[in-house]
């Protein structure tokens, strides 16, 4: 009996030192902010490279390193955002996009937005109202079925071809849509297996070693890539006050203008020179012009 109440006593002492280890260490790790690229995915986390070294943020809900496990800390929000084309579209992605819907059956025009998104956060599916349903109204006329409704699609592509997808839903049911060859592909999702190389990053957390911190909050955006003779966003020109225009030297001999931004046209220079006394009479070259 004793040796089985001593047993229990150092199963909870135990677990409260491996409790308390995890508190303390808590305690120790510090809030950190990281911006850089993304220099490669492993499966603890991603890789970013900063201005002056690799850092490397833990992503994993399992918040653990070195055998401690670091209670408290909150699973990391990713959100992965970029823009890409109608290639970019696979089998197997989870997609959102408005379309032109006749009978909830078959879309009527080409699709020109398509969001690509998180398939495991979503509660709704199928071909869905473009906006909020009024109340309902007895007395207000059924919908004619041959007249395309303005719809919300949401559901998995099962195929995808260079213009068109099919888009499968949870029912068995399926829609296929046209896609416009100039349709804008949109990626807002927290899957990583969306991210590259060379997306930049902004990222928070707690740092647990000098060059690795568990992140909490990740934003990943991929880089827009400008066609050649196009400008850059506004945001990213640099506001430059045009340099002032080299004054002209002057010959050797003659006045120097009073202005460098306001040269004098006819030559005439300062109506006093400070090399001689006022009131001294000068000399001045020029012709004479007949005035009626």
């Amino acid at each position: 009996m004793l040796h089985r109440q001593l047993r229990q006593i150092a199963i909870v002492g135990f677990a409260m030192a491996i409790t308390w280890n995890g508190s303390s260490c808590l305690a120790q790790l510090k809030p950190i902010k990281v911006t850089g690229v993304v220099a490669g995915i492993s499966p603890q986390g991603i890789a970013i490279r900063t201005e002056d070294q690799l850092m490397l943020a833990l992503t994993s809900p399992n918040r653990t390193e070195d055998g401690v496990r670091y209670n408290g800390i909150p699973v990391p929000m990713i959100e992965v955002i970029g823009e890409e084309s109608p290639e970019y579209l696979q089998q197997g992605m989870w997609v959102r996009f408005p379309a032109k819907v006749q009978a909830k059956q078959r879309v009527v025009e080409p699709v020109t937005e398509i969001t690509i998104i998180d398939g495991t956060k979503l509660t709704s599916f199928g071909v869905l109202p473009a906006a909020l349903p009024d109340l309902p109204n007895e007395d207000a006329p059924a919908p004619d079925p041959k007249v395309a409704q303005d719809s919300l699609v949401i559901g998995r592509i099962a195929a995808a071809r260079r213009n068109a997808i099919t888009v499968a839903f949870p029912d068995g049911k399926t829609i296929k849509a046209g896609v416009a060859k100039d349709a804008i592909v949109k990626v807002k999702t927290s899957d990583l297996r969306f991210v590259k190389p060379g997306y930049q990053v902004q990222a928070e957390g707690m740092l647990v070693k000098p060059m690795k911190f568990f992140a909490t909050v990740m934003t990943i955006k991929k880089p827009v890539v400008l066609a050649p003779g196009a400008k850059p966003p506004v945001d990213q020109v640099a506001n430059k006050v045009p340099a002032p225009k080299p004054a002209i030297p002057a010959k050797p001999g003659t006045a120097k203008p009073t202005d460098a931004g306001k040269p004098d046209p006819f030559n005439i220079g300062k109506p006093d020179s400070p090399d001689k006394p006022a009131g001294e009479p000068i000399k001045v070259r020029g012709k004479i012009l007949k005035i009626n």
